[in-house]
């Protein structure tokens, strides 16, 4: 967070439940300590960052371990009121996607699986601070999932490796292939694969 804390969101406790509490790590006093409020959803499988309004955000996911409930809305962390509200809906449900934030505080995600296609998906979308929607961003060559997602300019970004699946619990085949996604053009293309 924008004062030097550190928000934990959701993620799954020892007995397989995915969870919706969060935890502040206080810079201040080196304690973390439970939010005195929870996020909307359950989530596990999300992307978690910072706005420049000073908000957070926790984006899209699954609420359970058994492969059901995937998600396509987010959640909005107030660190002054310390409470979760309802963010903006993306157009498609994911998790295990790969997400990252512009210098600009333009959020992008992009793959991850979708349980209402039964497959990887290899669309992108992103949201502008200050603004109320997601909106498209092109998708990727090669669908995928596990993959990291990194911001290189205000106006670019990486897509590398990660996985596609047969089915939502079945791997079937490990990526070695990287995609350049260019801002203004919504384009991505093809970079050499990871050796």
């Amino acid at each position: 967070l924008g004062s030097g804390d550190v928000l934990l969101t959701g993620g799954v406790d020892a007995g397989g439940t995915v969870q919706k509490e969060a935890e502040v790590f206080a810079a201040t006093g080196e304690t973390w300590e439970v939010a005195p409020d929870t996020m909307t959803e359950r989530r596990v499988g999300h992307y978690l960052t910072w706005l420049p309004s000073g908000e957070a955000m926790a984006v899209a996911g699954i609420t359970t371990t058994a492969a059901i409930g995937d998600l396509a809305d987010s959640d909005l962390y107030d660190p002054i009121g310390r409470t979760f509200s309802s963010g903006p809906t993306l157009a498609e449900e994911r998790y295990y996607f790969a997400g990252t934030t512009f210098p600009n505080g333009t959020v992008l995600v992009a793959g991850g699986f979708d349980l209402s296609i039964g497959a990887n998906t290899g669309t992108a979308e992103e949201f502008v601070d200050g603004t109320a929607a997601w909106s498209g961003a092109g998708s990727l060559l090669h669908p995928r999932m596990h993959h990291t997602l990194t911001a290189l300019t205000s106006s670019a970004a990486i897509a590398a490796g990660g996985v596609l699946m047969k089915n939502a619990t079945t791997v079937a085949s490990y990526l070695k292939s990287v995609e350049l996604f260019d801002h203004s053009s919504r384009a991505w293309t093809s970079l050499p694969d990871i050796s």
